[in-house]
């Protein structure tokens, strides 16, 4: 165990309901899910064309791209798992990027941020 897990022994006792601890302190089984995982990230500075990008195999990814002054197209490609986010930050001064160009057509403008969210059929 690491230095930041703490293990007490207290000889827990199980009420009618299942549920674990002490006579004056009681507890439920809990199962959590790290939503803080190391974010995948890529940049494009400048972009030079239309470019499109696949599942990173995380719940998330940034993007940082500079348009370089041109409107361009950045488009998903290929299956996303429900609930995949895509951070996509227009890093450049002028030119707008155009996020999944052929069906939701989100229009990230310089200096924005745009959060898009993948439901299973479409981004939003």
């Amino acid at each position: 165990m690491g230095d930041d897990v703490y293990r007490y022994e207290i000889n827990p006792k199980k009420d009618n309901w299942g549920r674990i601890g002490t006579s004056e302190r009681r507890w439920h089984e809990i199962y959590a899910v790290n939503l803080y995982t190391n974010p995948q990230s890529y940049s494009s500075d400048p972009m030079t064309g239309n470019e499109t990008f696949t599942d990173s195999g995380t719940a998330d990814k940034l993007f940082f791209l500079n348009a370089n002054g041109t409107n361009r197209n950045f488009n998903p490609s290929g299956t996303f798992r429900a609930g995949f986010k895509a951070y996509v930050k227009n890093i450049g001064t002028s030119g707008n990027i155009t996020f999944d160009s052929t069906v939701s057509k989100q229009v990230v403008f310089p200096g924005q941020l745009g959060i898009l969210l993948y439901d299973g059929t479409t981004w939003r």
